[in-house]
């Protein structure tokens, strides 16, 4: 899939172009009837929602790229407070091996991932004292 310089109106069956047509979807009764309503922002450009497999892969992809950031002393220790050079970076490396990030306002599916998978992340690479464990193999998947 190339995606260069997306515009919601330029793909218009995405459903959650925006976090608040999401919020606003999630909120809503018939949201929960749906069993993976938590992962249906994850879309592509027909709206289906992406095969387990997929999620799977993201998921690697963005323990990788935490692993990278560390790697280079830009990993930060809560996904809130990552400085914009830090995002820029996660981004664009998230962007090159799931081109289904530029399909979004401003990154917030890719942000909202972060923060949510991000914290037990770190939980699972870093001692008491909140430095990153490099002695041993960091976990690609939690």
């Amino acid at each position: 899939m190339v995606v260069d310089n997306p515009t919601g109106s330029a793909y218009p069956n995405i459903c959650f172009w925006t976090q608040t047509k999401f919020n606003e979807w999630s909120n809503s009764p018939g949201a929960h009837t749906d069993k993976n309503w938590k992962m249906s922002f994850l879309e592509d450009t027909n709206s289906a929602t992406m095969f387990r497999d997929t999620i799977k892969a993201i998921r690697k992809g963005m323990c990788t790229g935490w692993m990278e950031l560390v790697s280079t002393g830009m990993a930060p220790k809560s996904w809130s407070k990552a400085c914009a050079s830090t995002r820029v970076l996660f981004h664009s490396m998230m962007e090159k091996s799931f081109p289904i990030f530029k399909l979004t306002h401003n990154g917030w599916k890719l942000d909202h991932l972060c923060a949510n998978y991000y914290p037990g992340w770190v939980r699972n690479n870093s001692n008491k004292a909140g430095e990153w464990l490099t002695n041993k193999a960091m976990k690609t998947e939690d």
